[in-house]
């Protein structure tokens, strides 16, 4: 795997917050990193727990 690749993969992982909400309900299991002109970016749009 390229390393750009890589970094893409560990940026969005880190950002990533799996959760049981209830039996047959999780969320937080997606996550998204993008590389732009000034490097690397991830948001989180989701912050409730």
């Amino acid at each position: 795997m390229e390393k750009i690749w890589k970094e893409l993969y560990q940026a969005a992982k880190a950002v990533q917050n799996p959760r049981e909400l209830s039996e047959r309900i999780y969320a937080g299991g997606v996550a998204a990193a993008i590389e732009s002109v000034g490097g690397i970016e991830h948001k989180v749009t989701d912050k409730r727990k």
